[in-house]
């Protein structure tokens, strides 16, 4: 049995607020978390220079709609990210990204070129907010996944 899960509930929020969508398999969701870890993790680690809430919700807008990377499961303790509740990731052509849902669902949106990430909390607006951090594409070649 494989890690990846179906999901519904984000399935039908891909319906509403996207163009297109596809669900990755195993060894898609793997890749995607690996190359997360590597790329954005130690930004994260570091404190690194990041958007936080309605700024960060305010550039992630601007930046719709775009190519992205949909992931539930991928823990971020350091915001308050558990990973929310099952394993599954998207690729998806997203038009908008509503921030109650995200930030319950605890998703992790990726740029397909990973040039940024958004991390949504379902403590955002208590003890932590959106984060949007953003990669230096020219300082490091960047393979899909």
């Amino acid at each position: 049995m494989g890690i990846v899960q179906t999901m519904p509930e984000l399935e039908a929020w891909l319906d509403a607020n996207a163009n297109s969508w596809s669900s990755l398999a195993d060894q898609g969701y793997k890749a995607l978390v690996r190359r997360w870890s590597e790329v954005f993790l130690p930004l994260v680690a570091a404190g690194g220079a990041r958007l936080q809430g309605s700024r960060a919700m305010l550039s992630l807008e601007e930046r719709l709609p775009a190519d992205v990377f949909v992931v539930s499961g991928l823990q971020v303790p350091r915001f308050a990210n558990t990973g929310g509740y099952g394993t599954a990731a998207y690729e998806a052509e997203l038009r908008c990204a509503p921030r109650d849902f995200a930030n319950h669902l605890e998703l992790v949106m990726i740029s397909a070129d990973f040039s940024w990430s958004c991390i949504f909390s379902h403590e955002a607006g208590t003890s932590v907010w959106e984060q949007l951090y953003e990669f230096e594409a020219n300082a490091n070649t960047v393979e899909k996944p």
